[in-house]
Formats: C-alpha cells, structure tokens, sequence
C-alpha cells in the first residue's frame, strides 16, 4: 500500500467498502472494484490498484490460492435453533481460522502482517448465516448476478481488479462495515444492530460508526504528523513554532480541540463526547488540569503524584506535558510515577530498595525557548513508603489515580472496619486514602462507572472520615474511552475514568 507505513487500516478496508489503497470510500472516490485475483480487497481505480500491486501480490496469489482449496462448512454463529451451544461454534470458528492462518502463513512463506492477518480474521460474512461474499456469489450463480444486475466488468493488467456485483449482497448503509446477504437476513439482524448495548446508550452501528471516525481521525492526524503516535499527540502541537505555548483554558472537549482541528474531519453526531473517546491517552491530563483550577493554582512548580493502575500506562506520559500550555504560570513541571497496589488475591513482593530513576523530557520548542522543563521520576517503591516520608514544603499539587478499583480491595464500612483487613493490597489503599487525608493533600480518584465510583466513595468514606471526602460522585467531563468493535462479543463503548471524586 503507499499510505504512510504508520497509517493503520480502518475497519471500512477490511469491510470491503473502502478502497485498500487510498482508505477512502465512496462517493469521495469512484465506485470501488474488486480485486480480481484474491478477490478480497477492493480498489476505487488501476491507479490505486498498481500503486498497491508491490506489496499485495504476495497475498493476493497466496489468498487466492487459499480459497480455492474445500472449506469446512462453517455453522451460523448465532443461529439460535442450534443445538450446539454458541461456546461450541465460536470455537469451530476459531479453529476454522486459525487453521487458514497457518495455511496463508506457509503460502506467504512468512508470517503475515497486522493488515493481512486481518483480512482473513475479518473477511466480510453475513451477520446472521456467517457465509462469506463468496459463498453467496457461487450460491447464486455469475449466470444470475448478470440477471439481477445486468453487467459485470473486469479490468485486466498488472494487479487487475474487477467489480462483481452480487445479487443479495448489502451492507448497512451506516456504519458500511455489517453485512448481510439478502434482504431476509437483514430484516432479521437490523433489530439487533440497532439494539442500544452497554451503560453509554451505543448502537452496535454507532458503536462502529465511532470506531471508523476515529480511523479516519486517525488516518488525518497520521497525514498531517508522520511519526507522532496518535495515542501520544496533543492538539497544541499543531501551534506554530512562534506561537506562545500556552492555550486557552478548555472546559469542554470541544472548546480544547476546536482552535486546532480545522484541517480535521468534523465528527458526526455519534457522540456527544466523541472528541473524548477520540483522545482517551489526554483523559488524565485534562482531569489533573481540571482539579488543579479549582484549586487557583499559580505556582511556577508543579509535582504530580499518579499511581498508574490498568488505566494508565507509559504510553500517556508524554501527554502530561500539554499542562505546561494550559497553566502558563508553570515553569519546571515534575511527575512522579508509582506502581498500584496489587489485587488482593495476589502476593505482594517484598518492598523495593532501587532508587527512582529520573528521566528529564523534551519539550515542544515555545516551552524550551522559555526554559521550561518536564521532567519525569519513576519509583518502584510503594507509594505509601515514599509519600509517609516528604516533609510540608515537598507537598504534592495532586495526586492522581484513576480507575483504583478500591471498593473492590477496601472492606467497606458498612461491612466491616478497615482495620480487621489483613490483605496487603488492602493495608496499602488504605495506607495511600490515609496518608493523602492526613496531609490534606488534594486525591483525584475515578471509576469507569457511576456505580463502581459511588462504592468506591463510600469506601473512601469509612476508611478516613466523612469529612476528609470532599463533594460528590460527579461525572467527568474529560472522561476517555475506545469503542469495543468486537463480533464475538457485545459490542459497546469501553469509558476510562467517566465518573469523579475527591480527597480534601
């Protein structure tokens, strides 16, 4: 393919409504057509599909030869009349395909790439029979598919492709990514796929609607900013060098993006809050900067202590340098990094003596031109052990932890008194709420649900006091997450650190 080699392949590719080449689907491009050797990937010209040609023979001759080989029947995966329970056949799926993995592998006689392991995975089957585009065209026959549609043309050469219109054959117009092979089948499965799943009111449509805007989101970012990560990018980054580095102070996902996303695609109304599920990796940057208003805060010194659990990762700390724009005042800016306590049902081990490493950071050139810096400290001590040690004047700004799970290691008050707890997890919890209550240190804390954030405040709650939890359970407005585009399960919308409290 010739899109730049960081460009991810967005789910309409491997749907086959969108060309393999370019990315784009119709109407921005002419109508595709399909390739006429592995008959998999379509192209929207010869443009394209000789510009692909290179790196798609190899493929394309070992796919094909793939599916001329007898396929075992695969059953409906939710035919609901079966006597086989739905465990059973999606493992028959499973190994079904794990067989043509291994199959295409030695074809290609080295192990695919992403892409190409996906084109199989997610080769285009009606979402109620499961039978692929194929298995429709040769049910129906080319003698009827020239009836129903009247042509059928092929274009020859070097990476030839072809448009073969099947007679059923149709994809939601929505979402361009669920197929069906009749009108019959749709009419059973658009129930289903317009069924509201997960606590965030999504569609399987939007859901996949959601997922393909942030291809594209993705596919322009990685146009406009070769080499930059998606995960890793800041609006702000898009300043020119002579600007000031400091933004206006956002309060909305949309107010934040909105100067600097001129040259994007405008989303469509999927979501309210689909800028955020966009940019999940900045959610813990923007809720840090989020409570550190509320405080008027104004120091040229900044100290962050974040507790990474399952929602954080090293990933999302080069984000944090985007506070250096949104709070001008701040000079030297200093994160300190702290493994989470273990699950309860897991053995702590015993407590490290290796010093932090301290890892100073680039910074973008507006900050450098002030001498602003950003520097990273990461412990692998308990945060406990080095929290219990600073003196007043080494007080944090904020400590944050996101998505702790608390409820879940804390006993709660209701239930019985922290102090019958013998679980190391649970010792260490309630070792950080004390020593961040005590000190009276400003905690964030959040949860993925209203439910899970509420027991964890009520957790909280008896563990230090009333008094030291501040507030209540609100939701956040920089909430992250990622759409779950998942055939085998329920689909849904998976959000980070939707729901927040506070210590202090």
């Amino acid at each position: 393919m010739s899109q730049p080699p960081a460009v991810s392949v967005p789910n309409v590719c491997f749907a086959s409504t969108a060309c393999f080449n370019c990315l784009r689907s119709p109407p921005g491009v002419p109508a595709l057509k399909r390739c006429s050797g592995c008959k998999r990937v379509k192209f929207c010209s010869t443009t394209c599909s000789k510009a692909a040609w290179p790196t798609h023979k190899l493929f394309c001759t070992s796919f094909a030869t793939l599916r001329r080989r007898p396929h075992a029947y695969l059953p409906p995966l939710y035919d609901l009349t079966s006597a086989s329970s739905i465990h059973d056949r999606r493992e028959t799926h499973r190994a079904q395909w794990l067989l043509e993995d291994d199959l295409l592998d030695a074809g290609m006689g080295s192990n695919g790439s992403g892409s190409e392991g996906q084109l199989l995975w997610r080769e285009p089957r009606c979402a109620v029979c499961w039978d692929r585009e194929g298995d429709v065209e040769r049910r129906e026959g080319e003698e009827g598919v020239k009836a129903a549609d009247g042509w059928k043309e092929e274009v020859k050469g070097e990476g030839e492709v072809e448009e073969n219109k099947t007679k059923g054959w149709r994809t939601c117009p929505d979402c361009a990514v669920v197929p069906w092979c009749g009108s019959v089948h749709e009419d059973m499965d658009r129930a289903k796929h317009s069924k509201v799943v997960g606590p965030y009111g999504f569609t399987q449509c939007q859901t996949i609607q959601l997922s393909n805007e942030i291809d594209e989101f993705h596919l322009r970012h990685s146009l406009a900013s070769p080499g930059q990560p998606p995960k890793a990018w800041m609006p702000s980054r898009l300043l020119p060098p002579s600007s000031t580095p400091s933004i206006p102070s956002p309060t909305t996902w949309a107010a934040y993006l909105s100067p600097h996303l001129a040259s994007f695609p405008t989303p469509k109304p999927t979501s309210a809050e689909i800028y955020g599920v966009w940019l999940e990796g900045l959610s813990p940057v923007l809720t840090s900067h989020a409570a550190l208003t509320r405080t008027s805060f104004s120091r040229k010194s900044l100290d962050i202590h974040i507790i990474e659990t399952a929602a954080t990762g090293p990933h999302q700390r080069a984000l944090f340098e985007e506070l250096l724009h949104l709070l001008p005042s701040v000079v030297e800016l200093r994160l300190h990094f702290f493994p989470a306590p273990l699950p309860s049902d897991e053995l702590s081990p015993p407590p490290s003596t290796t010093p932090p490493t301290t890892e100073p950071q680039k910074t973008c050139g507006p900050c450098s031109a002030l001498h602003r810096t950003r520097t990273h400290i990461v412990h692998t001590t308990p945060y406990s052990t080095f929290a219990a040690s600073l003196s007043p004047t080494s007080a944090p700004s904020l400590v944050l932890a996101l998505d702790p799970s608390l409820s879940a290691s804390l006993p709660n008050s209701s239930k019985s008194d922290s102090s019958d707890s013998s679980e190391p997890d649970a010792e260490t919890w309630a070792t950080i709420l004390d020593l961040v209550a005590s000190k009276k240190w400003t905690g964030i804390f959040t949860a993925t649900t209203q439910k899970d954030t509420k027991d964890d405040w009520e957790t909280a709650k008896g563990v230090v006091g009333r008094d030291a939890v501040m507030g209540s359970v609100e939701r956040n407005a920089w909430a992250g997450g990622w759409p779950k585009v998942d055939m085998w399960e329920e689909e849904g919308v998976w959000r980070a650190a939707g729901w927040v409290w506070s210590l202090n």
